[in-house]
């Protein structure tokens, strides 16, 4: 049987030709009607086997990325939330926030879904500091955690406590002078290790800078000056060299976890991906 191409392709009269000429053959001899299907399934199999190859290359090559820009950013924030996948096991998602340092914006990335067994605070802890100590990432280095529960993100939490902090930074341009020095030394007093004794004063130098630097802009500019827009502004100035410590407290500040609506998503995605009709995909598919 020869088979002919043209642009027509399914229209064409060649086309019709070899399907009629193919039906024939099913009915006509078995034997070869079988080593065809049989030749299909293999191509087929073949096909499907370097995609799932390609897809896990690509998977392992994006999350080896994503831990890179975590270990390079330095401090981070972990979100944790938990649902029951269709085979009724509960899968633990895990968002990490953090600053990218080749954009220098806060950036919240999916890192995987993990079995649990439990929603203790033992054992997610455990599970947590597991999956850091194998991907060799500081856990000292996470400036806050985040859980889907109304108690834990209450006022009275210790992330509430820590982004009380740092709240100040983001109007630190109008504060009186000894009120920005009080709130600059008692948060370099709760991150000795990470800045300086040298931190108020930068602030007070880089508050008088951006001071001067809104004076330039209008009103409404003023307004919507954000933390994340002043972090921005000392890398389009080139003055991160000469704020070193207010960098840090700044980075530390975007990378603290504001919401749990990056997990919320990742639950939708799980849904997609092991669905009624794939209810036996692996976990390692989940995370890819």
């Amino acid at each position: 049987m020869i088979f002919h191409f043209d642009s027509k392709h399914e229209d064409s009269k060649s086309h019709k030709t070899n399907a009629t000429t193919l039906a024939l053959r099913r009915r006509l001899y078995g034997k070869i009607d079988r080593g065809i299907e049989k030749h299909r399934r293999e191509a087929h199999k073949y096909i499907f086997d370097r995609l799932r190859r390609v897809i896990i290359i690509k998977g392992m090559k994006v999350f080896s990325l994503i831990l890179s820009e975590i270990r390079e950013a330095r401090f981070f924030s972990v979100s944790i939330d938990s649902t029951p996948d269709l085979t009724h096991v509960d899968q633990l998602s895990m968002i990490i926030r953090y600053v990218s340092v080749t954009s220098n914006e806060a950036t919240e990335r999916f890192l995987s879904f993990i079995p649990i067994e439990s929603h203790t605070g033992e054992h997610l802890t455990n599970i947590i500091l597991k999956i850091f100590e194998d991907q060799k990432i500081d856990i000292k280095n996470a400036g806050g955690q985040s859980y889907d529960n109304a108690a834990n993100m209450s006022e009275s939490s210790t992330m509430a406590k820590v982004a009380g902090l740092f709240r100040f930074l983001n109007n630190c341009w109008r504060l009186d002078f000894d009120i920005l020095m009080e709130k600059a030394t008692i948060l370099q007093t709760q991150y000795s290790s990470d800045l300086d004794k040298s931190f108020p004063d930068e602030l007070t130098h880089l508050s008088t800078y951006i001071k001067q630097y809104l004076e330039t802009e209008s009103p409404d500019f003023e307004k919507s000056f954000t933390v994340s827009m002043m972090y921005q502004t000392l890398f389009t100035q080139k003055a991160q060299l000469t704020f070193p410590n207010v960098e840090i407290s700044l980075r530390i500040n975007l990378s603290l976890m504001v919401s749990v609506a990056s997990g919320e998503r990742s639950f939708s995605k799980l849904k997609l991906i092991k669905n009624k009709t794939r209810t036996t995909v692996g976990q390692k598919r989940t995370n890819l």
